[in-house]
């Protein structure tokens, strides 16, 4: 009843102004009903009359922290243990005060004094496994959590700090079992949710992951987070549907919240369209969405709302509209830095290193695993670039390790795993005293934005992990490709472009040019094909976001050509709209998709090098061009057919074949492509001839050292500015 007992100590005071325990009383009345300002007056006249009193000081401190007063808030906690420097309480909550500063080895401090008084106070102990972890002391942080909890087994956040730590170690079965126990014991703890989910979504089960969000929705219905998350799971499961009724009854729950407006405006932008007028309509709603959210946001609360929201989906389909996105990314780049430098103001790095030191690069991804972006770029850098000159520093965001994140490991000076908060990221970044940060991809793993929307170090890249420009004032260059790159490339980036020689990466063919797929794979890629004798098989291997409805028609029009053409296609079970747009183009001619096409599900590794070494023919597709999958085909010395696009995007497998001299198959026209893959399917004879000059040329793509000797110049110049 504190409206009763504010109201009884506002008598006492009235009549005895100086009497400091009902001073002290009425503060602690207000702070618990978080009338700060107020609780502030009314400790302040406790301390006036009596500065001894150690609890007046710990407690006005407590108001001043509430405040946002940190500075004033640690004076205070440190007048309290001048009074009494036994006061346990008090070191732990000067701890608290200096680790929200970044001050986590000093707070180690405070906590262990705390300790030496009151060995067995849970929450010292957990406050000292949180201010171990910032350190990066994950071991000695996972012994205190576990202290902590043999004296308070039932403290929920207690469990979810444990699982974070564990997760970081790569204890992942025992992180969960961690975070379980978290939400065992709270239902309604959203965090607990949110790491259980993070982790499995790491792991690459996004089903399970929207498992998880789906049960924090039912224990927090009227939570408009909740939705949200769900919502994210949902997008990055490619359930756009599911998505976007998450994210409207987010907005039902709180109308006007910017951060459900941005998922909706971003989620609208389908994967897969269902025809070609369908796109610009999407185009046009998503520029006068985004112009809209970015004219809006200026209020702190809005600004933080969008950085949660770009935190967690990014715009990765836009890309495949095959259009120039440079305005576009640019206003979605500008909301990014404010929101991200108003959420975490970060002090201009520093040039301060001795000519004598190697150059400090640091790599920024979530992709250290067996992924097209370690493949194609991390792997070549980490592993051809000169270390009498250059240290190389990892810092991995994700918690996912596999084969490929030990080899990473071996390939660094230093390897930094995460994953981190933003902040602990940037204080590792800032430790580190990087010259140089690269982004390989930005726009594929929307948890990377917030680092790439802040300033760690002097120069900033991304490169065409994700081939589009950034958008971020924060990113100073990107890496690209002189052979992809179109003569006015320039416009297409609001970075600088830097055109690496060639193609721009050093790639070495690994599992797909060493002795091929295995009798047994190859047995079972031919009974999935199930080709009769004289079939020419074309292999279209792309994701189904790389196919534009305006595009449809060139396969059913190659077999009119082609009688005995089949195409094969990667078509998962939520490819559906992809499908049937393919069946209906056949269908428009006449001809059945049944006879022509065989829809694949989602191939092994060692499944997808054995239908590639089955094709006749390799087609690239049009809007989006293949990248790895071109790289890996080429091992087969299967002809490829592509399309010279205006972008970087649509010029990959184009590049690829400049550099191997096979530039008969290059086309400029569609109806250049459809009469080259006609050709090849046709003509036997020049079919093999084509082959014949892959298998001459292909060398020249693989383990080219050029781009990384000019990289490496490039860096020396930028350094040396």
């Amino acid at each position: 009843r504190l409206d009763e007992a504010e109201a009884l100590y506002l008598e006492i005071l009235a009549r005895e102004p100086a009497n400091a325990p009902a001073a002290h009383a009425l503060g602690v009345a207000r702070l618990e009903r978080g009338k700060y300002a107020l609780a502030l007056e009314a400790f302040d006249k406790a301390v006036a009359a009596r500065k001894d009193v150690a609890g007046y000081h710990n407690d006005r401190a407590e108001a001043l922290r509430a405040l946002g007063r940190q500075e004033e808030a640690i004076a205070s906690y440190r007048a309290a243990l001048r009074a009494d420097p036994k006061f346990a309480l008090a070191h732990v909550n000067l701890g608290v005060a200096l680790q929200a500063k970044g001050e986590a080895a000093a707070a180690e401090r405070s906590y262990r004094r705390a300790i030496a008084l009151a060995p067995n106070d849970a929450q010292a102990h957990h406050y000292l496994g949180t201010a171990l972890a910032q350190q990066g002391e994950i071991a000695a942080a996972i012994k205190s959590y576990r202290r902590a909890l043999t004296l308070d087994m039932r403290n929920a956040p207690v469990h979810n700090d444990l699982g974070i730590a564990l997760e970081r170690t790569g204890d992942t079965a025992n992180a969960l079992r961690a975070f379980q126990r978290a939400i065992e014991l709270d239902p309604t703890f959203a965090t607990a949710y949110e790491n259980t989910a993070s982790l499995l979504q790491g792991k690459g089960d996004s089903g399970a992951a929207v498992m998880v969000y789906r049960r924090m929705v039912e224990a927090l219905p009227v939570s408009r987070a909740a939705r949200l998350k769900l919502g994210d799971a949902l997008f990055g499961g490619r359930d756009q549907a599911g998505a976007l009724a998450e994210y409207e009854h987010a907005l039902r729950l709180a109308p006007g919240s910017l951060g459900a407006r941005l998922r909706l405006c971003v989620a609208r932008l389908p994967a897969v369209y269902s025809e070609d007028g369908e796109i610009s309509a999407c185009r046009e709603r998503y520029r006068a969405e985004l112009k809209a959210i970015a004219a809006e946001c200026r209020a702190p609360t809005q600004l933080r709302q969008v950085a949660d929201a770009m935190t967690n989906i990014a715009p990765f389909y836009l890309p495949a509209q095959g259009e120039n996105d440079r305005d576009l990314q640019a206003t979605f780049g500008d909301v990014a830095t404010r929101a991200f430098g108003a959420e975490y103001p970060l002090a201009p790095p520093s040039r301060s290193r001795r000519a004598q030191d190697r150059i400090r690069v640091g790599i920024v991804a979530s992709t250290f695993r067996n992924h097209t972006v370690w493949k194609i770029m991390i792997r070549g850098w980490a592993e051809t670039i000169d270390r009498r000159r250059f240290s190389l520093i990892a810092y991995n965001t994700r918690s996912y390790v596999d084969d490929e994140t030990q080899r990473a490991c071996g390939s660094f000076d230093k390897f930094v795993q995460g994953p981190l908060s933003v902040q602990q990221w940037a204080r590792r970044i800032k430790d580190d005293a990087i010259d140089v940060l690269i982004f390989p991809e930005i726009g594929m793993d929307p948890g990377l934005l917030p680092l790439a929307a802040l300033r760690h170090a002097p120069v900033q890249c991304a490169s065409w992990g994700h081939p589009s420009t950034t958008g971020l004032a924060t990113i100073d260059y990107f890496l690209g490709s002189d052979l992809m790159e179109p003569e006015d490339a320039r416009q297409h980036y609001t970075e600088q472009l830097i055109r690496l020689p060639n193609l721009g990466i050093y790639y070495r063919p690994d599992y797909f040019a060493a002795g091929g797929p295995a009798p047994a794979d190859l047995a079972r890629a031919q009974q999935m094909l199930s080709l009769a004798p004289g079939e020419i098989l074309y292999w279209s291997c792309q994701a189904a976001h790389k196919y534009l409805p305006q595009h449809d028609d060139i396969y059913s029009t190659i077999a009119r050509r082609v009688p005995v053409a089949r195409f094969a296609f990667i078509v998962s079970e939520r490819d559906t709209l992809l499908r049937r747009r393919l069946e209906e183009a056949f269908s428009r001619y006449g001809l059945s998709a049944a006879k022509h096409c065989i829809f694949l599900p989602l191939l092994s590794p060692q499944l997808f090098a054995a239908v590639s070494k089955s094709a006749n023919v390799y087609l690239d597709t049009l809007g989006w061009s293949g990248c790895t999958t071109t790289l890996e085909n080429l091992a087969y010395d299967t002809p490829m057919v592509t399309l010279l696009g205006r972008l970087m995007r649509e010029r990959h497998t184009a590049a690829m074949l400049t550099m191997a001299g096979v530039t008969d198959t290059i086309t400029r026209s569609k109806d250049d492509y459809i009469e080259i893959a006609a050709k090849l399917g046709n003509d036997a004879a020049w079919r093999q001839e084509i082959a014949t000059q892959m298998a001459v040329g292909k060398a020249r793509v693989y383990a080219d050292l050029a781009p990384v000797r000019a990289l490496e110049q490039q860096i020396e110049g930028w350094v040396a500015a």
